[in-house]
């Protein structure tokens, strides 16, 4: 049995005691592996020297303190079979984190050992965590515990917030623009307050996001927002305004409640905004939110029918500038580690080739009709090689049914093989039999006419207007509509497209 003891207390004074000190916990722990037949420690013993352990999540105490990723890391690799501790309650504080160490040691087989309530250990062979009832048992009474512990934590801390709010005080850390002072609530930083007012200023004035966004590293002295979402983050903060506000965000779908679900009170602090600006720059916001969410869908024709000529993947919309009209398609598919995409093209350029190659076919009949015969041909070509193809592989298969029956009569194949294997050539052969009437009837489906009158419904009046107005959702849906029902196929290399009528499929 490979052990590893595990000791903690959770102060420096505790380390130094003579009962709980960790000295004691590691002679106790080893004096029982000595004990044991055929147990033996493999490593040094994990020791906490003095920490609270108050965690709820395991990942949260591993990232502050390393000894809870040591113990992971001797589990994942295989190195462990038995964890001796003086108590479960020298694995962490609260009860999620002791079973979520549990758990976690089970799920590869490591036992743990408790000396204040030692249990039955059984041989790392005869261990398994998913056919040890007790323990399953164990674990699920420790996990309705530690769900039950983290509901009343976070009553407390939800309790907690909202007591600092009605009391004037910050609800986390002070927001930008602040920095916490010795009475323990945030002063204005000189700095940053400027760039908050000239964020108001410019809201007011009618500036889109994206241009203040643009301006702010030549207005700003220091650290400034760099997203949009943050410069609408401190615009919608109310703390900017001399009051705190709590219960803003919904938890569970992570989206901003109404302001009128909000828990505000008057702060402490110093505003940087008047309220008066404040609520002005809230109704412009609104104002702007509310047109925005008025605006007409952009719909790309080509989004569905544009694909990467060097791989085959589909291209999508990726980067650009909508603020100046256009975006970028873009293969994911083909990108350089550095994740710069090798094959792009503008949208509009896009749109607008594809508009001209409509534009001459319906203006020119003669050449889509020799397009069309030439698919024509494709078609007829494909369902000949086919047909030629699967028409060999039946015959093989026939033949080969036959051979497996004249082998079997003759005493070469038993009964088992024999029949084995003819229920696989059999059913081998209905998917080819089946593929040909599929071929058959596909080809005769294909109806040239159809295509012709497709181009035809859409007047050269029609496709004139589409190199204006291709965005707008009147527009863009019947064109849409007229590309799946051509089967239009288009390929990208390096901002040229290929475009050309699909063959049926």
């Amino acid at each position: 049995m490979r052990c590893v003891i595990w000791a903690a207390v959770s102060s420096p004074g505790q380390a130094s005691e003579e009962k709980d000190s960790i000295p004691s916990q590691i002679e106790a722990a080893r004096e029982l592996i000595q004990r044991s037949d055929g147990w033996h420690e493999v490593q040094e013993p994990l020791v906490i020297p003095g920490h609270s352990r108050s965690y709820i999540f395991l990942a949260d105490a591993a990232a502050d303190m390393p000894v809870y990723t040591d113990l992971m890391q001797l589990a994942r690799q295989g190195e462990i079979d038995l964890l001796v501790c003086r108590g479960r309650d020298r694995l962490g504080r609260t009860d999620a984190l002791i079973a979520q160490i549990e758990e976690y040691l089970a799920s590869y087989n490591v036992q743990v050992l408790s000396l204040s309530m030692p249990t039955k250990i059984q041989e790392p062979g005869e261990f398994a965590a998913k056919g040890n009832r007790p323990a399953i048992w164990m674990r699920s009474i420790e996990r309705a515990k530690s769900q039950d512990e983290v509901a009343e934590l976070r009553a407390r801390h939800r309790m907690g917030m909202r007591k600092r709010i009605k009391s004037g005080l910050h609800a986390s850390k002070v927001p930008y623009g602040y920095r916490l002072g010795p009475d323990g609530y945030g002063v204005p930083h000189p700095a940053e307050a400027s760039v908050v007012r000239l964020l108001a200023r410019w809201t007011l004035e009618g500036l889109p996001y994206r241009e203040m966004l643009r301006r702010l590293p030549s207005h700003a002295s220091g650290h400034h927002p760099t997203s949009v979402t943050m410069i609408q983050q401190v615009l919608r903060n109310p703390y900017y305004r001399g009051a705190v506000a709590y219960h803003r965000k919904d938890r569970k779908t992570h989206r901003w409640r109404d302001r009128s679900q909000w828990l505000v009170a008057p702060g402490l602090h110093e505003g940087i905004l008047d309220e008066d600006i404040w609520e002005r720059v809230q109704a412009e916001m609104d104002a702007r939110r509310r047109q925005g969410s008025r605006a007409a869908v952009v719909i790309r024709p080509l989004s569905g029918f544009l694909f990467c000529a060097e791989c085959g993947e589909g291209m999508i919309i990726r980067g650009g500038n909508p603020d100046y009209g256009y975006m970028y398609y873009a293969c994911e598919n083909c990108a350089d580690r550095d994740g710069v995409h090798r094959n792009t093209i503008r949208d509009d350029v896009a749109h607008q080739a594809l508009i001209d190659w409509l534009l001459e076919r319906a203006l020119k009949p003669e050449l889509l009709a020799e397009e069309l015969d030439h698919l024509r041909s494709a078609n007829l070509d494909d369902a000949q090689g086919e047909l030629r193809s699967l028409s060999q592989v039946v015959g093989s298969k026939r033949a080969a049914l036959e051979r497996y029956r004249r082998d079997y009569e003759e005493g070469w194949l038993d009964r088992t093989d024999y029949y084995t294997n003819k229920l696989r050539l059999e059913e081998e052969l209905a998917g080819a039999e089946s593929r040909l009437l599929e071929l058959q009837r596909r080809h005769d489906a294909f109806d040239v006419e159809r295509l012709e009158q497709a181009i035809s419904a859409f007047p050269p009046e029609a496709i004139r207007r589409l190199r204006q107005d291709w965005r707008q959702p009147d527009v863009a849906r019947p064109l849409k509509a007229l590309l799946r029902q051509l089967g239009i196929r288009v390929e990208c290399t390096n901002s040229s497209l290929s475009i050309a009528l699909a063959r049926a499929s």
